[in-house]
């Protein structure tokens, strides 16, 4: 995907996503709120409004495809959905989500929290739905946290009385759970309580690693440019770009991306956001 983001108010991405014809980014803007901005011919990107939304979208955080559907995570703004044929909707009044996953061929999962206040989250509940987000279940809460969660992937983890079972890897600032939506249940597979950080886990990639199966390597941030390779056994192995020399003073900033194959793991570094605290705002 190429654009230029210097005629938008993009300053900080987020996440790139495609969705039929269509490409969108979401991230921060330099006053420090989110938005929707879609790639038109120039290449250009325009801010984009949709369906019962504030004319600049300013709360989207995550997006996910299932299916046809397009799904945005709006926080405190109701989820909305773009379908097949491009049509901008709220699939339900009321329910809101801080971060979106898809999960088999006709389930989308979202994690919500009941009060939230930037520092200080009560309780972070999981729910699915398997009717394009009109009507939703619940899956699991993760206790009480810091802050709300920022990512979710499937992943393979060790399940508590042992074996491998696909999950959702979700990642806060305080560390990684693994969410069972099969057994409806959650547990911690990564503790950064004593390493936080704002980047913490705002990339998460489940790779492969060199001659293992898919989904088995889980790749965590840690801070600006720390990098954990968490394994199913529970093994943390420190893969950053921080570890002995580091990066070269001009080349440092915040990993911005991750992706690998059977041999190499290629992490992108952009510029590092102070000001972006929290996915609860300012």
């Amino acid at each position: 995907v190429r654009g230029d983001f210097t005629t938008s108010a993009l300053v900080w991405p987020i996440g790139v996503i495609q969705h039929v014809n269509q490409t969108y980014a979401f991230g921060w803007t330099e006053t420090n709120t989110r938005g929707l901005w879609s790639l038109s011919a120039g290449p250009t990107w325009t801010e984009v409004a949709t369906a019962g939304a504030p004319a600049d979208n300013e709360d989207v955080i995550d997006a996910a495809v299932l299916g046809q559907d397009l799904f945005l995570a709006c926080g405190l703004t109701d989820l909305r959905r773009r379908d097949g044929a491009g049509v901008w909707t709220q699939p339900a009044a009321g329910e809101q989500a801080y971060c979106l996953a898809a999960w088999e061929d006709d389930t989308i999962v979202k994690g919500f929290i009941d009060s939230p206040s930037a520092g200080l989250v009560q309780s972070l509940t999981f729910e699915k739905s398997t009717d394009r987000g009109v009507t939703w279940t619940a899956v699991a809460t993760i206790g009480t946290t810091t802050d709300a969660p920022i990512s979710m992937v499937p992943f393979l983890a060790t399940a508590p009385e042992g074996g491998l079972t696909r999950v959702l890897a979700v990642g806060f600032i305080e560390g990684v759970w693994a969410l069972d939506i099969t057994n409806l249940r959650a547990w911690r597979i990564l503790d950064l309580s004593t390493q936080t950080n704002v980047h913490n886990c705002r990339t998460l990639l489940a790779g492969t690693g060199a001659g293992e199966a898919s989904n088995v390597i889980l790749y965590v941030q840690v801070g600006l440019l720390g990098l954990r390779e968490l394994h199913p056994d529970g093994r943390v192995i420190d893969v950053g770009l921080n570890r002995e020399d580091g990066l070269p003073a001009e080349r440092q900033g915040v990993i911005s991306a991750i992706t690998d194959t059977n041999d190499f793991l290629y992490v992108a570094v952009g510029k590092a956001v102070a000001d972006v605290i929290s996915p609860i705002g300012a």
